[in-house]
């Protein structure tokens, strides 16, 4: 299924999941953030490239850029906003 496809929930279930995998904790809330949660960059790149897997299109360093879940799932749905950065 392609990003486009995928509606916002189904990324924020997506994101979610890799996101605890990687941080091996709970995310209750999609606006906390990535690294108050004990993310750092190079965690940071282990959920992108784990996102790149899932199917999603993202740059490496999008989790640093959208740090909070909701965030990040709102560019991913639409990735022409890292043209901007």
């Amino acid at each position: 299924m392609t990003t486009q496809a995928r509606s916002h929930e189904e990324l924020l279930a997506v994101l979610r999941r890799i996101w605890e995998d990687v941080l091996e904790t709970t995310v209750e809330d999609p606006d906390e953030n990535f690294i108050d949660l004990g993310g750092d960059s190079l965690l940071a790149l282990v959920v992108a490239s784990r996102a790149q897997e899932a199917g999603l299109t993202m740059p490496p360093t999008a989790v640093l850029r959208r740090p909070t879940l909701r965030g990040l799932a709102e560019a991913v749905m639409d990735p022409s906003q890292f043209e901007q950065w």
